[in-house]
This record gives C-alpha cells, structure tokens and sequence, in this order.
C-alpha cells in the first residue's frame, strides 16, 4: 500500500528538513529546502523547527531560525501581496520561541539568522531585542541587527531602543535615512538569508 497524502506529507517535510542541513550555509540546494518549509507550513513543520532551536548543532539552529520567520500556511503567493498576513503560521508563538532562543545563543551565525528571522515578524516587540546586538563583535550580526531595524522603520514602527544605543553606528544606520539604503543593498537567498552587494 501506499503512504497516502498525509503519509507522502511526512515524508517531504523530513526530506527537506533533512537536506537543509547538506552542503553549508550558503550553498543554495539546502536553501531550496528551507524555501519550501517555509511554504508549506503545518504543525508537523512548526514543531520540528521549535526542537531545531534547542539542537546541539548551530546549523539546525540556523535552519530552524529561517523557517520559523518566514513559516505560512501553502496557498500564497508573491503577487497576492496584502494576502500574505492570512496565510502566517503561528507568528507570536515563532517571536516568543526565537526571542527565548536569543536569550542563550552563543554562535554567531545562528544569531544572525535569529535577529533576521525577527525582521519578517512584524511584531514591534522585536525593536529592543535586536537593538541589543547593535555592538556585537560579529559584523554578520551588526547587519542582520541593520537590517531588521530598517524593516520595523519601513512599516512605521518607533525604534524603542534605550538611549545608550540610540548613537551606536548600526542603530543609526538603520533607523535614519540609510534605512532605505540597508534595505536596497541586501538580496535574499531563497527568501531568507542575505548578503550585502559588491558596491
């Protein structure tokens, strides 16, 4: 007998999960697989991401970050534009389980892709918590830090950072004019991650 649907359902989610992990960081086949994750969200996806981030592995860490900030529901479609808030998949419940994780992250990598998972959240809450890593030793984390400050400034949000960080570089990069800019020199690797452009 065959799997069925929902069986055939487990069994694509644990491929993807599992090649997410294959050929490093960058490389763009485990990037496809989070693509997909991310759009093709269910509980089954958001539960295996949840226990990623308590992983002994950075790079699952790493991962589960990307498809939690961007987890929704199959269905939507770039052009459907305003559409996308109804298709998110359990978005307060992926703040609170990405933010609890910042708390005790220590690699830097996977900090980044927690503060940019942060930038697809909408949720303002976010402003203060990532306005924390502004000073980190880590340049990946300073512009993850830039660019999601720039996303909560584009969608009108107050930047509620505690004065001692209003002056640091990146917060003012972020929350001025340049805002625009950080936004306009990022591009996105299969919706999620991001490199600076070659000026």
């Amino acid at each position: 007998m065959g799997l069925g649907r929902a069986g055939l359902l487990v069994a694509e989610t644990n491929f993807h999960f599992k090649r997410t992990l294959e050929g490093g960081y960058e490389s763009d086949r485990p990037w496809r697989s989070v693509s997909w994750l991310q759009g093709h969200g269910n509980q089954l996806v958001f539960k295996r991401a949840l226990s990623w981030l308590d992983s002994d592995n950075p790079l699952r860490r790493d991962r589960a970050a990307a498809v939690l900030g961007r987890l929704r529901t199959s269905g939507w479609r770039p052009d459907r534009g305003p559409r996308y808030e109804s298709f998110r998949l359990n978005r307060q419940e992926s703040f609170d389980a990405i933010v609890a994780a910042l708390q005790k992250e220590s690699d830097a990598h996977t900090i980044a892709s927690l503060v940019s998972a942060l930038g697809h959240l909408d949720i303002e809450e976010a402003v203060p918590v990532v306005a924390r890593f502004a000073e980190h030793g880590d340049k990946e984390v300073r512009f993850s830090v830039s660019w999601t400050l720039g996303c909560y400034q584009m969608i009108g949000c107050q930047c509620k950072c505690s004065s001692s960080l209003w002056t640091t570089p990146t917060v003012m990069f972020a929350i001025g004019p340049s805002s625009v800019l950080a936004y306009g020199r990022c591009r996105f690797k299969s919706t999620s991650r991001f490199v600076r452009q070659a000026s």
